[in-house]
């Protein structure tokens, strides 16, 4: 029987601390999380599972013979529910064949010479067995070299090792004992779990271990062994109870982003596709929040770190949903990938798929979350800020302009998203993590030359849609829908990328209605010199009066206007509060301050007048008469009004 998974997660968190981040970094992230709606989802994931037991259970009993774990070769085939009548298999998505990523410019002797490997932090992973802990890819590195850098809580008398986790946790921590399997971060930790109950667990180890990042590479395959249709209709492509639970997880806990293998029936049929030739999405990889990764074969990168020549991989499942979002997100390279496998402490093996792609993703963005902490006095991006900074610095393809539902956003490329950190760390980028109200915008302005392209990537964690049993249902799942837009210096009003609703394989369009995507991205190739103007709105706001949401602006020639350093920046800490709230804003005019603590029922708790006539509006509140909890600090000064979550504890 597997243990019980939140003491067993918080007993393997304490004899591993030190592999893991600071106490303080956990609190932090933890605090962000909104416990009593985990505690709600964790009772509703329960309640979903036990009914989906009890639909197999049945199944099993009416087809004697049928084992609910099944093997093609040493491909595992696991029944997770049965719908209509027919059961639905979860399996791994590897096929069978090295890797080269730019997430080597910032290892040690990496040309970045930034030394990030992974140290302190800990990845994930989920996969139809455990992780071989003493492989020596995993044994050693530091502190002591006698000790596995993998843990395995749900270890039981029943445990399995397998080698397609081995594989992928090696894809993401393995030392390079054998150089050419040398993972992302090779200096992380793996927490490993079977896929068994991986949605409570993912849920327990982000609200109480602090865990950023976790890797899933398997999923329902579009067709079965025999390469036959058996889902219902709305399945691929559709908006399931999978899609909205996971995207309610990852709404809960800020922090946390869930990375997945796209899948690999990019060469499968659909007969009800959505696109023809297309559509070949199942289950949580419609997710609106998660970072879903296509599978590319090993691209061409020059000396200086460019992408010259990419292709995809044919079995490379494609997209996009039903309701046109753009996924999958992003595409990393899984193909003819050596990594470690189970069969001994020493063995290695060579496997291809999007199950190699989504750990080749993951142990790279740990490196950006490890870089942003050292940039950033311990802390660390909320997941939208890291989603967005991986699709805006991402090379696209070379084949569509923009986004397109076969490589997402483009090719990882881990050298320009770690450049673009120290960029905004310098003040020539900007990388916000806001939070608009109900009726709100928020608007910057920078400067820009005409010899650098700009980009801006306005991305947000959006609240779990309604589930969609209607096939091929066009009816957006997005719930707080914003929008961003540029106003050039001529007046020139530029827009996001979406994908044509018509043709969404051909080339993207720049268009001002986009109410399916919670990753937008404007692009302007050839600006004039000027200031440029940035909006952020909401055509539609329907839950909780506020969404928080992540910013980030590049330029070459990135200038941030004098009025926008000081009309868009609120400090406050610490944050969370125990029992005072600092907070100082730069002000703007000579008049009175208004600040107010709102709560989340919009209710002021907490009311200030500060007068005007100083260059900075500053204060204190003693929190320890407010109830534990989410609130909005909020300083209005004439026309111009600003705001910062806080949390008191």
């Amino acid at each position: 029987m597997k243990k019980c998974v939140l003491i067993v997660s918080v007993l393997i968190a304490g004899l591993n601390m030190v592999h893991t981040q600071t106490d303080t970094q956990i609190e932090t992230i933890v605090s962000a999380s909104l416990k009593e709606r985990n505690i709600a989802l964790l009772d509703k994931i329960n309640e979903s599972n036990n009914e989906k037991e009890s639909r197999i259970a049945l199944y099993l009993s009416q087809n004697p013979g049928t084992q609910r774990d099944s093997y093609i070769e040493d491909k595992k085939y696991t029944i997770i529910d049965v719908i209509d009548g027919t059961p639905i298999k979860i399996t791994v998505h590897n096929a069978n064949a090295a890797i080269a990523t730019r997430a080597n410019y910032m290892l040690t002797n990496g040309e970045l010479g930034l030394e990030i490997e992974g140290l302190g932090m800990t990845v994930g992973v989920w996969d139809q067995d455990n992780v071989l802990e003493n492989h020596v890819e995993f044994v050693g590195t530091f502190p002591n070299t006698n000790i596995s850098r993998v843990t395995t809580p749900d270890f039981d008398i029943e445990q399995t090792y397998g080698n397609h986790g081995t594989h992928v946790a090696g894809t993401i921590a393995a030392k390079g004992i054998r150089s050419e399997a040398k993972g992302m971060a090779p200096k992380s930790t793996i927490i490993s779990y079977t896929w068994g109950n991986d949605k409570a667990e993912a849920l327990n180890e982000a609200s109480t271990n602090g865990l950023l990042i976790s890797n899933h590479s398997y999923g329902v395959p579009a067709v079965d062994a025999d390469g036959e249709e058996y889902l219902p209709d709305y399945y691929i492509g559709g908006y399931t109870g999978e899609a909205n639970a996971w995207d309610e997880i990852l709404y809960n806990n800020p922090y946390y982003l869930q990375v997945v293998s796209a899948g690999n029936n990019g060469n499968s049929p659909n007969s009800n596709a959505s696109t023809d030739g297309y559509d070949k999405l199942t289950g949580e990889k419609n997710s609106k929040n998660n970072l879903v990764v296509a599978n590319a074969q090993d691209p061409t990168i020059n000396s200086e770190g460019e992408l010259t020549a990419l292709n995809i991989n044919s079995s490379s499942s494609q997209g996009p949903s039903d309701d046109g979002r753009i996924k999958p997100d992003i595409t990393g390279n899984g193909t003819g990938l050596i990594s470690p496998t189970s069969s001994s402490t020493d063995t290695y093996g060579n496997y291809t798929g999007t199950s190699m792609a989504a750990p080749n993703v993951a142990g790279s963005i740990v490196l950006l979350q490890q870089y942003y902490s050292e940039l950033n006095n311990g802390t660390f991006m909320k997941s939208a800020t890291l989603k967005g900074l991986v699709c805006h610095t991402a090379d696209d393809d070379f084949v569509r302009i923009g986004p397109d539902p076969v490589y997402g956003w483009g090719l990882l490329n881990t050298k320009v998203a770690a450049e673009t950190l120290l960029d905004a760390n310098n003040g020539s980028a900007a990388i916000y993590e806001n939070t608009l109200f109900f009726g709100d915008t928020f608007t910057t302005t920078f400067d820009a030359g005409n010899s650098n392209p700009i980009s801006a990537t306005l991305c947000w964690t959006d609240p779990a849609g309604a589930i969609q049993q209607n096939a091929n249902s066009t009816i957006p799942v997005v719930v707080n829908n914003l929008d961003v837009e540029i106003t050039a210096p001529d007046g020139t009003i530029y827009y996001p990328w979406r994908l044509n609703p018509v043709n969404p394989t051909g080339s993207a369009l720049r268009n001002d209605v986009n109410n399916v995507d919670t990753v937008e991205n404007i692009d302007i190739d050839s600006p004039s010199e000027g200031t440029y103007t940035l909006t952020v709105s909401m055509r539609g706001l329907v839950s909780e009066g506020s969404q928080d949401y992540s910013l980030i602006i590049t330029s070459g020639d990135f200038v941030l206007s004098t009025n926008s350093k000081t009309e868009n920046v609120l400090n406050v800490w610490p944050n969370p509060a125990k029992q005072t709230l600092n907070f100082k804003f730069a002000s703007t005019s000579d008049a009175t301050c208004l600040v107010q603590l709102i709560d989340l029922q919009g209710r002021t708790v907490y009311t200030e007048n500060i007068l005007g006539r100083t260059a900075l509006i500053k204060g204190q509140l003693n929190t320890t008469n407010y109830t534990e909890g989410v609130y909005f600090l909020t300083l209005k000064q004439g026309s111009k009004k600003t705001f910062k979550k806080v949390i008191i504890q």
